[in-house]
């Protein structure tokens, strides 16, 4: 097998050279992004704030191209095995398209703390699989000032998307003919619910999706994934931190300073994506950056709890089996 790095354009070319050797793009479409950041309008070279990339994921390296260029590659250039986005996770080290205080990539699938950036959320509806959950992820957040003009985009596997806000129709798109990007380029932000239907070929409604306005962050909460060790005893718990208002309505533009501490669990890491943070991966406390942060920890098999505190807010956590 030939691996090939970028350059979709000479696919045809390469496998005209060599017909029987299978063809795959071994690294692909290097787009940068940086989670919670947007900036109008979307551009390409959309640099605009110091040492952040936008998430609508339109601005690549200059060797590279954008993901639905690679996307219609493939599909014009069926002999392809298939493609390795470029590349999964940021990671330490080789920090572009920003020098220091950047520490790290940008070009990641999910940031450092493992936190999905709007980016992921595009592949998952390109390789989605016929017979699992249709995707359908709305961006940016709907938290903006009245009278701002907001591009909307909408990734999804669906076949064709309507857009809603406060239940008044924006328009339907159908499917564009690469990638699963559904674009609305001018929305007047009014508070409320941006919703998005999703629909099937065969026009059936088949997903929602939404994003709300919230009022401001009062309530402490956390989501906790778990990874069991096999033979060895205990897991890991991936505690996502965040904030909320009254309703339970994420803060996405949240900003809070939290201490915690763990009972009967060890700290592996902590950070919050912020490509730009020099602070270590081990200490008790972390911030949200664009209204997220996560901690990895391991506890035994009787599980444990995490106390988080910012301001004059406090909860306990369990963490269980």
């Amino acid at each position: 097998m030939i691996g090939f790095n970028d350059k979709p354009d000479l696919y045809p070319l390469l496998h005209a050279r060599f017909p029987s050797k299978p063809l795959l793009g071994s690294e692909t479409a290097a787009v940068n992004t940086s989670r919670g950041e947007y900036y109008f309008p979307v551009e390409e070279k959309d640099a605009k704030k110091p040492f952040y990339s936008s998430a609508y994921a339109v601005e690549h390296a200059g060797w590279s191209c954008s993901s639905e260029s690679m996307f219609a590659s493939l599909e014009e250039n069926p002999f392809m095995a298939g493609e390795f986005a470029w590349c999964a996770f940021d990671y330490l080290g080789e920090p572009f398209p920003f020098p220091y205080p950047a520490r790290s990539s940008a070009w990641g699938l999910f940031d450092l703390a493992g936190l999905p950036k709007d980016r992921a959320y595009l592949y998952a509806a390109q390789w989605h699989r016929e017979g699992t959950p249709p995707v359908l992820h709305i961006l940016p957040h709907w938290e903006w000032k009245e009278g701002e003009r907001i591009p909307v985009h909408v990734f999804s596997s669906c076949n064709e998307v309507e857009l809603f806000l406060n239940g008044k129709s924006l328009g339907r798109r159908k499917k564009p003919r690469a990638g699963s990007r559904f674009v609305w380029e001018s929305v007047l932000f009014e508070k409320g619910i941006l919703e998005a239907a999703g629909f099937d070929v065969q026009g059936r409604e088949a997903a929602r999706a939404r994003r709300e306005t919230p009022d401001g962050p009062c309530r402490i909460a956390v989501k906790v994934e778990k990874e069991y060790r096999g033979a060895r005893k205990g897991f890991y718990a991936f505690i996502e931190l965040f904030m909320t208002d009254s309703a339970g309505r994420i803060v996405e533009k949240a900003d809070d300073l939290f201490r915690f501490s763990l009972k009967n669990g060890t700290l592996v890491g902590v950070d919050n994506g912020d490509s730009c943070s020099l602070l270590p991966f081990k200490r008790n406390f972390v911030s949200l950056h664009n209204g997220h942060a996560m901690i990895l920890a391991l506890f035994g098999e009787e599980g444990g709890s995490v106390s988080l505190e910012t301001g004059t807010l406090r909860e306990t956590f369990e963490v269980e089996k």
